[in-house]
């Protein structure tokens, strides 16, 4: 627990804030730094200041935890969930197999020419075999 000087006085900072938050009639300011590290160090003492730090730690927590779950709730108001979305152009491959891509940016008729993709399949298949059986 750290101590600070505040003109005449020595102020356990965490004992003040406790003090002020909560509202209760609990002492944060001595004119003796020996006073001041007894208030913090004193096993009788200590327990008010240990409940008074843990309860700003918490504190300060669960407001960097409002902040983030405030800016998640604004961020998801700002997307619209009822309009669907392309969802083919961000999942690249939600449809691929063998190198052919049948997903919701594919062509679902069939009248569209795909050579270029099989043969490239095909063609890495053979090659990657050939190469293989070379090196052993």
């Amino acid at each position: 627990m750290e101590i600070q000087q505040k003109g005449g006085l020595f102020v356990v900072p965490c004992r003040e804030w406790a003090a002020v938050h909560l509202g209760k009639d609990i002492t944060y300011a001595y004119r003796n730094k020996r006073n001041a590290l007894r208030a913090a160090t004193d096993p009788k003492r200590n327990t008010v200041t240990t409940l008074c730090y843990y309860s700003q730690q918490l504190f300060e927590r669960v407001a960097v935890l409002e902040t983030l779950l405030l800016r998640i709730k604004q961020i998801s108001g700002r997307y619209d969930f009822d309009e669907p979305d392309d969802a083919g152009s961000t999942i690249g491959d939600g449809g691929l197999s063998n190198g052919i891509n049948s997903g919701a940016a594919a062509d679902d008729t069939g009248s569209g020419k795909s050579t270029c993709g099989t043969e490239g399949a095909a063609g890495s298949s053979g090659g990657g075999d050939e190469g293989t059986n070379g090196s052993n």
